[in-house]
């Protein structure tokens, strides 16, 4: 049992907040209810809360701000908490209390997103729970939806490959929960994330090449050295660029057994399996092949997600999907990545989703649709956003990853 107190003006609650197995968003909201019903009230006479602790206080800000637009009258409470997270560590919760009412299906849809959404975050807990609008009684009443006490502090330094200098003012950036920190001037910078997140670090300075590590791999506190971008060739600066290893995954030619077309059918979002055979690679550009036999302009939304346990498409790699329009008719579509920073060191998988609403399929079926070229191998889709992913064991729609190796020696 977790207890954490908690100042009002006019009103001390202590929460007791249930240390149990994390459960579905609906099982979590039925207990609620039944927390309701015991106390002899209705969802009309209490505001539902969302609150989560940390020891930053300036972490919590950020993930308040990403998390307020789901809810529809949110209120936003800043506290102090001692004793939350560790008898002896003071904590800070941020508490939002939403004054809209919630029809029950409306709130397991609301816990189910900001369960999801708290994946990419790292707080300390989270929770939800309800507080009676009548302030003369003192009942409330918690779900422990989120106990994150394993967690990872990332602290390194950032210096000069040739001359052990440091670097002051680099960017170190997390592609997937979107924040970025700036190294002191001795090259230092620390941070806490969760200890389970796919997150990679990546690290660039003015006049340096990027360079990246999968969390996974931290060890205490990392030396990462820069190499200058630029090399002096008898009194003449060259770019190192051209020097970097490339790096090609997926399919490199056209298939040979016909595209599949997205509209209509189960391939509303269809993934490719790119295999990172070691090292670590920074993802410069994707690519796909497409046929579009009528030229009509199209949209397609692309995605790159890790590995899941099963094997499949896992978590998205990216903090939102990236659009692509055009209206070539037929060859190489390319998507340039560079700017997200991804980061990998093992197998991952590409994803493109057809963005036509229902009502157009019809129409597009009757005319020449857009298609994905085939060719043999391992691939994945699903019909939407909300199915499960499906393994298609003859065929994978030709998609590629043109990589830089970051730990070429």
């Amino acid at each position: 049992m977790i207890r954490i107190a908690i100042l009002f003006p006019f009103l001390v609650l202590t929460l007791n907040l249930r240390a149990q197995k994390i459960n579905s968003p609906k099982e979590r909201v039925e207990q609620l209810y039944h927390g309701l019903a015991e106390g002899g009230l209705s969802d009309k006479q209490v505001h539902w809360t969302f609150g989560f602790a940390d020891a930053d206080s300036a972490h919590l800000e950020f993930i308040a701000s990403a998390l307020l637009p789901h809810f529809k009258q949110p209120i936003k409470r800043v506290m102090v908490a001692g004793g939350t997270l560790h008898p002896n560590e003071t904590g800070f919760v941020i508490d939002i209390v939403d004054y809209g009412y919630y029809e029950k299906n409306e709130l397991i849809r609301l816990v189910a997103t900001l369960t999801k959404a708290l994946k990419k975050g790292s707080t300390r807990q989270a929770f939800l729970g309800f507080e009676v609008i009548d302030p003369g009684k003192a009942h409330a009443d918690f779900e422990l939806i989120n106990d994150q006490p394993d967690w990872l502090d990332i602290a390194g330094v950032i210096i000069d490959a040739k001359t052990n200098e440091p670097i002051p003012d680099a960017t170190v950036s997390f592609p997937v929960t979107n924040e970025q920190l700036t190294s002191d001037a001795n090259g230092q910078f620390t941070t806490r994330i969760n200890r389970t997140t796919t997150d990679s670090v990546v690290v660039s300075a003015l006049g340096y090449r990027s360079t990246g590590l999968s969390v996974a791999n931290w060890n205490g506190v990392e030396r990462i050295a820069l190499k200058e971008r630029y090399t002096r060739l008898n009194d003449v600066l060259v770019e190192e660029r051209s020097l970097e290893k490339k790096v090609v995954l997926g399919q490199k030619h056209p298939g040979w057994f016909g595209p599949a077309a997205f509209i209509g059918g189960k391939f509303g979002e269809a993934a490719k399996q790119m295999e990172v055979k070691g090292g670590t690679l920074f993802i410069n550009k994707i690519a796909f092949h497409l046929v579009n036999y009528s030229g009509r302009p199209f949209e397609f939304l692309l995605d790159v997600y890790d590995m899941g346990a099963d094997g499949g498409p896992g978590s998205s790699l990216l903090s939102s999907k990236v659009s692509v329009l055009g209206s070539e008719k037929e060859g190489w579509v390319e998507v340039n990545m560079s700017s997200y920073n991804i980061v990998v060191n093992r197998t991952f998988f590409v994803a493109l989703q057809w963005t036509a609403e229902a009502s157009d399929l019809n129409t597009l079926e009757t005319e020449k649709p857009v298609q994905i070229s085939l060719k043999g191998d391992y691939a994945y889709y699903r019909k939407n956003q909300e199915a499960e992913w499906e393994k298609s064991d003859f065929f994978a729609w030709v998609m590629k990853a043109e990589c830089t190796a970051l730990d070429k020696k």
